[in-house]
């Protein structure tokens, strides 16, 4: 197939889909405009000024509304809605299908003139209820916890009309509907599902891209990466979820992370455009033209806290809409391959989107399912081509690399040969090394046991091993009494002597697989005990305190007697015992032994 039949394939595809497009929102018109149950009766009231409740019932100049959807665009105005209500005696919802309304207010009324009289019954029309949501208040504010609009009603309060003002800096969009609870959610259930599976389906798409990222070191996978998380965060800000989870509390955030989100998406997609056709290499003005957009998009996201949302929104959606349709021609321009083919679609399919989101914005098409989800339709559809386009890319590259590789793979086999044993003979050195460093770090350099480090690691480990199992495990804090005399009077050379040797007297009497010895700290040492009961650690401590009391140590040609304090403690820990309680219950114990004479076991 040549580059001319590919290209004029590819515009009948485009101009198709541009037709079914028109098609479905036409369709979607007229089904906008049937009658929703519950609602009827629906007119508009537009001013300059913030007009109250009473003012807009006196007002004569109301305009009636096909259907229960209006959008009107970017219209700073205020807009009043006015429209009758069926009654009922369940608990209702009231949804406007716009997330980004800024302020919008409910007033419920009955009438005092039972035959619906206009001419005077309406200023002694009762209050009811009255309410305010919106995409600048907080969300805690919302009775109905969606990230739509939804007004809950009161059971039983048995409006007959309500008013609805609407005043906001994004597109005046409002699409009325009147469900019962369970209705309600029985329809959002599935469009929230849909909205989930669209960010699962980015998600998953950018962890395997950052995989092969990682894998790759490839930069179109990383700023294809960039691009798909720009567009989750942009399309979750843009539906609600962002407000919802991040910052429900703080609606002065929303504006701004709507064009940071706008921002981020123009800047990442258009490097990543730039990177996949070469622009600089093969179409240099365009690739000029797009140095100019994206610092187009960083100069009015970096500005848009000091002019209009509506402004910058705007301006922002129709530079989208530009750098769309500029990419897609340059697709065009270097259609020769199969991974221009396919970005080629996918900025079609962009550009599809991005047409609606602006003819929606612009209040050109009515607000309906389609129209609203069409951008995150294109987005999707554009995140799937264009993966599939920088893989055929990665794919040709691949292939390329590897007939050059041929050659170089069979220089280094006998290199890595060397290498790899060199690297067993590093690792198993390594290992060693690594033994000797462990072994130091947690053996005392004086005695030669198990240091204090060692022992809080194992009895943290040994007590959720004896939760677990429900056995008992018990500690021995062993003091060497009156040592500070030995270091008085023998100095502390000596004293260090008495330390070892205690320490080897201790461990001689241990068995080394259940029963531990560690140097706690000073003249002090601890022995750690599994599946022990008190007794049984009674009878060791005591053993412990013959064997050291019949030690007999020279020093300078003298001997010298020493002995040592024993508190011993026990317990079945469980799991949320901490082994802090079971040293503070043995170092009591210890504290009782010294004090009662020393040389001595206590519990």
């Amino acid at each position: 197939m040549t580059r001319r039949q590919s290209t004029r394939q590819l515009a009948s595809l485009v101009l198709r889909f541009f037709i079914v497009i028109a098609a479905w929102c036409g369709s979607s018109q007229i089904l906008a405009q049937e009658s929703a149950e519950g609602i009827s009766n629906l007119h508009y009231l537009a001013d300059e000024s913030p007009l109250d409740a009473e003012q807009v019932m006196a007002s004569g100049q109301w305009t009636a509304l096909p259907g229960q959807s209006v959008n009107f665009g970017f219209d700073e105005r205020w807009f009043w809605f006015r429209f009758d209500l069926a009654g009922g005696n369940e608990t209702q919802i009231l949804q406007l299908k716009y997330p980004l309304l800024d302020q919008v207010t409910l007033y419920l009324y009955r009438r005092n003139n039972p035959d619906g009289q206009q001419d005077q019954g309406r200023q002694q029309d009762l209050l009811l209820h009255s309410e305010t949501l919106g995409f600048d208040r907080p969300f805690g504010e919302r009775q109905v916890e969606d990230t739509l609009l939804a007004f809950q009603l009161p059971p039983n309060l048995h409006a007959d009309y309500a008013l609805l003002q609407v005043h906001t800096n994004s597109s005046v969009q409002v699409s009325l509907s009147l469900k019962s609870l369970s209705d309600y959610w029985r329809g959002r259930l599935p469009e929230i599902a849909a909205e989930t599976a669209f960010h699962a389906i980015l998600w998953a798409m950018l962890a395997y891209n950052l995989m092969i990222f990682g894998l790759t070191r490839h930069p179109s996978f990383l700023l294809y990466c960039l691009s798909i998380a720009a567009t989750s965060f942009m399309m979750a800000t843009l539906n609600g979820w962002t407000f919802r989870l991040l910052w429900p509390d703080t609606p002065a955030i929303n504006d701004l992370a709507i064009i940071a989100g706008i921002t981020a998406t123009e800047v990442f997609a258009s490097l990543f455009g730039i990177y996949v056709l070469r622009l600089n290499e093969l179409l240099p003005a365009f690739y000029r033209l797009f140095l100019v957009y994206i610092a187009a998009a960083l100069l009015s996201g970096a500005v848009s806290p000091l002019l209009p949302y509506s402004v910058v929104a705007q301006f922002q959606i129709a530079l989208g809409f530009a750098m769309a349709l500029t990419a897609t021609i340059a697709g065009l321009r270097l259609l020769h391959s199969r991974d221009v083919l396919l970005y080629f679609i996918a900025l079609s399919c962009l550009l599809a989107g991005m047409l609606i989101l602006i003819l929606r914005s612009s209040g050109l098409v009515p607000v309906n399912a389609f129209t609203i989800h069409a951008a995150e339709v294109g987005y999707l559809l554009q995140v799937i081509f264009l993966g599939l386009s920088i893989g055929e890319r990665h794919l040709k590259e691949r292939r390329a690399r590897i007939a050059a590789q041929d050659v170089i793979i069979a220089m280094q086999r006998e290199t890595n040969e060397a290498l790899e044993h060199k690297v067993r003979e590093r690792t198993a050195d390594l290992q060693r090394a690594n033994r000797r460093l462990h072994e130091e770090s947690t053996t005392d350099a004086l005695t030669q046991v198990r240091n204090r480090r060692h022992f809080d690691q194992q009895i943290e480990v040994l007590c959720q091993a004896a939760a677990r199992s429900q056995q008992s495990v018990a500690l021995l804090l062993i003091d060497i009494d009156h040592f500070k005399q030995v270091n008085d009077t023998w100095g502390h050379q000596n004293g260090d002597i008495v330390l070892r040797r205690v320490a080897e007297v201790l461990d001689q009497n241990l068995d080394n697989k259940h029963q531990r010895l560690f140097r706690y700290g000073g003249e002090e040492f601890a022995v750690l005990l599994e599946n022990t009961s008190q007794s049984a650690a009674l009878a060791l401590a005591e053993t412990l305190r013959q064997q050291v009391a019949a030690m007999r140590i020279r020093i300078a040609g003298e001997v010298l007697k020493t002995t040592i304090s024993t508190g011993v403690a026990a317990m079945v820990p469980e799991q949320n015992d901490s082994p802090a309680e079971l040293c503070h219950v043995a170092d009591q114990a210890l504290y009782r032994a010294k004090n009662s004479g020393r040389n001595r076991v206590m519990a």
